[in-house]
């Protein structure tokens, strides 16, 4: 019985270093498993002699086709009871492969164009290589990629690729690929954002004092905080005026609502009120259509102009949910002045917007920044160029922080303290103030400086998103790949 049970077990290994070796690449860190195999290959040498050893050995070193059907012929000759267990303990093997290789592979592999990306684990080297590009000659839709094999990804221009993660040719999991921009024109600059809602915003609900003096509450239980009005009786409504102005033609007949509550389409009829107190017709509601203020724009991306501002999403104050924006501009501004940031109490920039100066066009507003495209002439702008670093390439360090926050575009040191890249994106970078001018400034960090481009040897790496309220000289920034990766999605 000992004897069969260790020639299964270096037929298994043997097989799965042959055709699996994600399993083996994954497995060999641990090295109890490591230690296991030296240790049982320690007993073959004693028991099965020199001989048997090297042949072992050999199975395990060389992987060729000769080798494989001398595996295979010496599995047929064994007795059905060793047969059997290969194929059990085999089956196992290979599921808890399957199994890990479908959990591990990232669900997006991220490239800058006119670069490479080793995508496979493999030793054997693909033949072939995978070019994606815009030219319909050299895209390749639904990209494979052979986990056993070095698949490499080569990317000449941007866009975005579904691919298929394959395992011994079976497909295992599905992947985006994204292929960002080589470098983009970073800004800097306080701007100012205007959004407008994708529908009406409802804030909450309240009572109306009819002709008669009593208080009625008509969307009490049908609307709350946070629902979004779509259509009024089949007619989309985006501004409040157009929401009364619909209310006031029904004359208190029942008006019908569609609106959306996480995520959800729903709808519910209304009967308004006479308002004793403006004599129009009310359902006790209050709404907002926009919202605005001042930001920091982060980059423009040279050829498709789109932009990314504030590295993090804008929220209601009231309801406290991300606003869905159907539309908005990016505007011109100017400030007028500086509340600087200390312990418990976050600084502040305050200034007007210009909206008559139209910088660019917001598309969408995202939990990672606000994006768009840019209306004017990028020359007009205060903007320089710089090559995009990959999450990899950042380091912990030096780095500096691009702004006019004090009146002037300059670059004021910090450091980064911390990379994180396994929790949220918008929080990956840890950095800290340490340049004297913009402590003297602002205190650090302040509301309004949020998206402001981070640069680390010339190369841009991220945007600042959030302070410490407890110590404004510290704070989180975005990665950069995840700032340009939201805005190819918001095209």
């Amino acid at each position: 019985m000992k004897l069969d049970f260790l020639i299964v077990f270096n037929i298994i290994f043997s097989m799965l270093k042959i055709g699996f070796k994600l399993y083996f690449i994954i497995s060999l860190k641990i090295y109890s498993v490591l230690g296991l195999f030296l240790f049982m290959q320690k007993i073959n040498y004693e028991i099965f002699g020199k001989k048997h050893y090297l042949s072992v050995y050999k199975i395990f070193t060389s992987v060729n086709l000769k080798t494989y059907k001398k595996i295979i012929m010496d599995v047929i000759k064994m007795p059905r009871n060793i047969k059997n267990k290969i194929i059990f303990y085999t089956c196992i093997f290979l599921l808890t492969a399957w199994c890990i290789s479908s959990i591990l592979m990232p669900k997006k592999i991220n490239i800058c164009e006119n670069s490479a990306y080793d995508a496979g684990f493999g030793l054997e080297q693909e033949k072939s290589v995978t070019v994606l590009s815009n030219d319909s000659k050299k895209v390749k839709d639904n990209i494979k990629i052979e986990l056993t094999k070095n698949s490499n990804l080569e990317a000449d221009s941007t866009g975005k690729y579904d691919a298929v993660y394959t395992f011994a040719g079976i497909p295992v999991k599905k992947a985006e690929v994204n292929v960002l921009p080589k470098s983009v024109l970073v800004s800097g600059n306080v701007t100012g954002v205007v959004i407008k809602t994708d529908g009406v915003l409802v804030l909450g609900t309240g009572k109306v004092t009819d002709k008669n003096g009593n208080d009625e509450y008509p969307s009490e239980g049908k609307l709350k905080s946070g629902d979004i009005i779509e259509k009024i009786d089949g007619i989309k409504t985006d501004t409040k005026e157009q929401m009364q102005k619909a209310i006031e033609k029904s004359n208190g007949a029942d008006v019908a609502f569609i609106y959306k509550r996480d995520g959800d389409i729903q709808t519910t009829d209304i009967s308004p009120v006479f308002s004793r107190a403006d004599g129009k017709y009310r359902i006790g509601c209050w709404v907002r259509d926009d919202t605005q203020g001042l930001g920091t724009m982060t980059f423009v991306e040279n050829d498709s102009k789109s932009f990314g501002i504030l590295g993090h999403g804008i929220f209601d104050v009231d309801t406290g949910k991300l606003m869905e924006a159907s539309n908005g501009n990016i505007t011109g501004s100017s400030i007028s002045g500086i509340v600087k940031g200390k312990k418990g109490s976050p600084g502040e920039v305050s200034g007007m917007l210009d909206k008559k100066n139209i910088i660019g066009k917001i598309s969408s507003n995202t939990e990672y920044g606000v994006y768009g495209k840019i209306t004017q002439n990028t020359q007009d702008l205060d903007l320089t160029e710089a090559k995009t670093a990959m999450t990899n390439d950042i380091k912990l360090g030096n780095a500096v922080i691009k702004s006019d926050i004090l009146g002037k575009m300059e670059e004021y040191n910090i450091e980064i303290t911390g990379i994180n890249q396994i929790g949220s994106p918008d929080k990956g970078l840890l950095i800290k103030v340490t340049d004297s001018r913009l402590l003297d400034g602002t205190g650090g960090i302040i509301q309004g400086m949020s998206g402001s481009p981070i640069l680390q040897d010339g190369k841009f790496i991220g945007a600042v998103t959030h302070v410490f309220v407890n110590d404004p000289t510290k704070g989180y920034g975005i990665f950069a790949e995840t700032m340009l990766e939201q805005a190819q999605k918001s095209e």
